[in-house]
């Protein structure tokens, strides 16, 4: 049975249409070594690493500080926060594409 109306053709097209966005963002990962109530050293810069598609640019946001990267050949990708100062908040590491 084929349905031709027209809010389940827009659906069918909106679905479709965000299908490359949903695969982007899923490629994405952090190195292991990152996770819930991890705990960074103060007064050192902070290395963030992980893979992505080879060529995509990753964005790293935390604490104020936001820094980007392309992802190489192979898909890793590295970038450095500045030195932090020491804090008992917590905060939120967020990477995005």
């Amino acid at each position: 049975m084929i349905v031709t109306s027209s809010p389940f053709r827009l659906l069918i097209f909106a679905l479709l249409a965000a299908l490359p966005l949903l695969t982007a963002s899923a490629s994405v990962r952090l190195a292991p070594a990152f996770g819930d109530h991890m705990v960074l050293q103060q007064g050192r810069p902070v290395p963030v690493w992980g893979t992505a598609a080879p060529g995509q640019k990753v964005t790293v946001a935390f604490a104020s500080q936001q820094v980007a990267a392309l992802a190489d050949a192979e898909g890793r990708w590295r970038v450095e926060l500045a030195a932090l100062g020491a804090s008992a908040e917590a905060r939120t590491l967020l990477v995005s594409v």
